[in-house]
């Protein structure tokens, strides 16, 4: 279980780093980071909590979203952190299949979006 962690863990920096350099190539002054760490409620019991911020030039850092996890008993430290990172990928993969499903509707009926979007794409593909 400690290989499958420090794996995701491997994952989600290259993830931030590839944001982040995303980011300051466009110049949008926009820096993203993440907190993973184990916690422990004032009632003595005990979770995981992580944490994602961005930092945009001029302005100090905001946290954008915390999740907290609650440590089910007898859930070893490592067993603990693989289902939060990979309940993370999953809520990462929700919110940009819902944004597509979003965007999609959007184009459907917006001609002068649909236009700019052949534009982007044929200026700027994502893949080369």
């Amino acid at each position: 279980m400690k290989q499958k962690v420090e794996n995701l863990r491997l994952i989600l920096a290259t993830m931030f780093m590839s944001v982040n350099k995303n980011h300051e190539a466009m110049g949008t002054g926009l820096t993203y980071k993440y907190e993973n760490k184990p916690y422990e409620n004032e009632d003595g019991s005990k979770g995981w909590l992580l944490s994602m911020s961005v930092k945009e030039a001029g302005h100090g850092e905001r946290i954008l979203q915390s999740y907290p996890f609650e440590k089910k008993n007898g859930q070893d430290r490592y067993t603990m952190e693989y289902n939060v990172l990979i309940s993370l990928f999953c809520i990462f993969a929700d919110t940009t299949l819902t944004q597509y499903n979003e965007i999609g509707k959007m184009l459907n009926v917006d001609p002068k979006m649909q236009e700019k979007a052949r534009t982007v794409i044929k200026e700027k593909p994502l893949i080369k």
